[in-house]
This record gives C-alpha cells, structure tokens and sequence, in this order.
C-alpha cells in the first residue's frame, strides 16, 4: 500500500500530543540494585535513555529490606537517578504500623539520595502482590493508604505520592472518591498543607492499547476545589512480560506496538514506566532472581551483554522526538497498523513511523511530501536490523559468547541506516517495523 506523509504544521501546535515521556524502569527489589552489574545497566539507561527514575518494590515485612533501600538510594545517588518507591502493607499489618514503616523508609532514603540526583523522591502505594485484604476496595487498604501517605510527607515535605498502581476501573474509582472527595480519617496525622495523592499510578499487566480506556476515565476526573485541573496520570509499569522468558521483547514488531502505545497515551497521562530496565533482572511477578543466560528472553531493554534491545531504540527515538516541539501530520490513507509522531527541532524535523501489523501484511511504501530538505536519513528497526535475537538464533543459540559472536550480536543490534532524496525516492516500511526519519532544512 502506498501512503504519503504531508507536513502540516511548520511549528509547534496545540493540535499535536507529545508521546508519552519514559522516566524509568523496574529494577526489582533494592537489593538487585546493589549489583555492580545492575547498576551499570542503570547508568546506560540515564545517559543513553535519559532515564531519571528507577522503581523499586520494598517489601517492608522482609528482613533487611529498608537497609538494602538505603543502601539502593546512595548507589542512585551517585548515577543522578531518583528512587521510586513502591511499598505495600504487609498481611494483618495495621495502618498506624504501615505508616510508620515508611516514614523510616522514605527519611533514610532521603538521608542517602538529596544530593546527585534531580531531588525527586516518589513513593507508590499498592495493595500488595496477591493481596484479598489489601484490595483497595476495601476501607482498610485505603485508610492504610493515608497513613503510607502521612508517613512519607512527614519525612519529605516534597516527596511524591500515589497509588494505586492498578488497572481495574472499580479499584481505580474507588482510590480517586476516597483522596479526593473524602477527608483523611481523623487519627491520620498528615502535615497541615500537604498534598495526599500527587498523582494517580495505572499499572497495565501488558502492553496493549486497550487498558488505556482506564486511563481515559482518570483524566476526566476533576479535582474539588480547584476547577479544570486533573488527576496527574502515571502509567506506573508498562510492558509486563505474561510469561517467563518471553521473547517477544526481542522482535521489532513488539517495538513498533511500545511506540504506538506511548505515542497513543500521550494525550492521556503525565509520564510512564518501563516494567522492566535489565534482562539480568527476572520479572519480580514472576519469581524474581536473576538471570545471565544470553538473550534469553527477559523483561529488560537491555541484554545481559548491554546489547540493545528493539525497544530500547523506540525509546531512544521518541526521547529525541520529545526534545522539539510537535508538528502534525496527515496521513493519507489512513492505514490501520501505521502509527506517525513527528516534532521539530531547529532546522530538523524528526518522524518516527510505527507498523505494528502482522508481519504476514504487505508492506507499506511512504512518500513524504512537504518536508524541509532534499534528502533524509534514516533508521529502521525490523526482522534482520536492530536485533541481535535472531542473529543468535541463527547461530545456534550459544551459551556463552566470544569476542568475535559479541561483536557479531552488536552489529546486529544496530538499526538499519540509509538515506534517502525525497523528491524521487520512497521509503519501504514493512509491517513489524520501526523507522526513524530525519530530514533538515537547508
């Protein structure tokens, strides 16, 4: 099919979303952390991802937890990350001994992370894995809640907080009548002036477009008291692998639908979360521990040998769209599958085109029209570029890799570079697929 790509806006325009920013991702619990390996995964994803956030699942009933946290702040410190905290109440735990557990966390943490990073410190309040009584349909999550909030404003005034960290409308509805249409409980001793719910945390168990429909609700919702503004948005963890060694995080088609995603909640939430930052973490949902066999299917950006991942060029490249400003473009005809975003900085204006269609669909063939410049660079993701699984594979899926397969694999992890002159030239985009346009005016 073909399809042309026509420049509308010049500049910056109201019309045209930003695709949702990528601040972080899971790093498991605060011990994981503290590997030198782990931490080194964290320092590429800041510099190369802009990454300002790392979420961390403390489990407060778990001996030496709130030490491994400490200790997990002071490494962030140093990379100029911030911790995101997610806590949870643990079984039979009541809401006063709750609180009080993370006001210890929240002021050590801040004790070992002011200074270095961007002064953030989040914590994020869920229910807990497998959790019937700390449902936050119920009362008793809710009121344990205000305490977690409380504790952690007492510690840090400028500490964020939220929650619920859940999908489901129900739990959803009742987190946001709860912090923002009821008083705390009157035993709460929450700092006069202080925010209960600075945001409002969705956590999609997969990625897929159709769970944004919670986040649609949440973004209508007003807040009393203080008319047009609304409930801050965080997809708090996007991308959750269903399964144990799920390769598809290795596919550019998988890729092409995080891009979509982000590009499509743009409009719809303040900032999101990777589920998963280092393949050497396994999924905590799914057990936890670590994992060194290569490309073996984890939840990360990043291989066990700081191969990039498909992903990780989506995010790299809709970092870079984030940093100019939106410019819209038409589509003509509208293709199910293709999803554009395109801003402008300077004299360069940047496209990325996602098509996540079935990699069993033709391919589609764009022509730009009405963009600056004579020529463009490009950058493409697909089956045989930016990838190194299916090189592996090919080679028999090795155990343990040499200098000479290492060097193989990287080359094969890059994205496909071209150009091309736009007057004469289309582009060929094959279902799958991810590219990067960049053209510049003269």
């Amino acid at each position: 099919m073909a399809v042309t790509l026509r420049l509308v806006e010049s500049s910056g325009s109201s019309a045209c979303a930003a695709a949702l920013p990528v601040l972080g991702g899971g790093f498991g619990p605060p011990s994981m952390l503290l590997r030198g390996d782990v931490e080194r995964h964290a320092d590429i994803l800041r510099q190369h991802l802009g990454w300002r956030l790392a979420r961390l699942r403390v489990d407060l009933a778990e001996d030496g937890s709130l030490e491994h946290a400490y200790s997990a702040a002071g490494s962030l410190r140093g990379l100029g990350l911030a911790p995101w905290l997610v806590v949870w109440p643990g079984a039979g735990q009541d809401a006063r001994g709750f609180g009080a557990a993370v006001e210890r966390l929240v002021a050590g943490c801040l004790g070992e992370a002011r200074r270095g990073s961007d002064g953030r410190l989040r914590v994020e309040v869920v229910s807990g894995p497998d959790s019937q009584e700390g449902s936050p349909e119920g009362l008793a999550w809710l009121e344990r809640y205000d305490a977690a909030s409380a504790g952690a404003k007492r510690a840090c005034a400028s500490a964020e907080v939220g929650g619920p960290g859940s999908s489901d409308p129900q739990r959803l509805d009742a987190f946001l009548a709860h912090v923002f249409h009821r008083s705390p409980p009157e035993d709460v001793d929450h700092p006069a002036g202080a925010s209960r719910c600075d945001f409002v945390s969705v956590e999609l168990p997969a990625m897929r477009v159709e769970p944004l429909a919670a986040a649609r609700a949440l973004v209508n919702v007003m807040l009393p008291g203080d008319a047009g503004k609304r409930a801050p948005v965080v997809c708090s963890s996007f991308d959750r692998s269903p399964a144990r060694c799920d390769t598809e995080r290795d596919r550019a088609g998988h890729a092409a639908a995080v891009a979509r995603f982000l590009i499509e909640a743009g409009p719809l939430a303040r900032e999101a979360a990777a589920a998963g930052a280092s393949d050497i973490l396994d999924d905590p949902a799914l057990g936890g521990g670590l994992r060194y066999e290569p490309l073996h299917g984890g939840p990360g950006v990043l291989t066990v040998h700081d191969l990039p991942k498909p992903t990780f060029h989506a995010l790299d490249w809709l970092r870079r769209l984030g940093e100019g400003d939106p410019v819209e473009v038409a589509v003509d005809p509208p293709t199910p599958g293709l999803t554009v975003s395109a801003s402008r900085q300077g004299n360069a204006v940047r496209l990325l085109v996602a098509n996540d269609a079935p990699e069993d669909q033709p391919q589609t063939t764009l022509r730009l029209a009405g963009w600056p410049g004579a020529t463009a660079e490009v950058l493409r993701v697909s089956a045989e570029h930016g990838s190194a699984w299916a090189r592996w594979r090919s080679l028999g899926a090795p155990d343990f890799l040499n200098d000479d397969l290492l060097g193989e694999l990287t080359r094969a992890s890059l994205p496909e570079a071209s150009s091309a002159w736009l007057a004469t030239e289309s582009l060929a985009v094959p279902p799958g697929s991810l590219t990067w346009i960049e053209t510049q005016a003269a």
